[in-house]
């Protein structure tokens, strides 16, 4: 989650992710399944300090990055172990 927005990232059984407005209570995004590789364990996540994208690694060493307000996945990278941990540099 992040405090600046109040938002909060939930993955699913589904593999699916979903995004909830605290303050308001409501959902305000799903990132369907299909828009990640593969039906993989995610076992990371972290807002990027303005809360306009939000990343997501997975047991396979997928890294997502996801335009919250487009909806979009804006980049992609493989890496060769599973991901763990992720985070945004304080300055950007």
């Amino acid at each position: 989650s992040t405090n600046s927005s109040n938002l909060l990232a939930v993955s699913c059984d589904d593999f699916g992710v979903r995004i909830l407005d605290m303050t308001t209570c409501k959902l305000i995004r799903v990132i369907h399944p299909k828009k990640l590789l593969g039906n993989s364990v995610i076992t990371a996540m972290t807002f990027s300090h303005d809360s306009r994208y939000l990343v997501i690694g997975d047991m396979a060493g997928n890294i997502f990055t996801y335009d919250i307000v487009s909806a979009n996945r804006v980049d992609w990278i493989h890496v060769k172990d599973p991901v763990t941990s992720l985070d945004f540099h304080p300055n950007g």
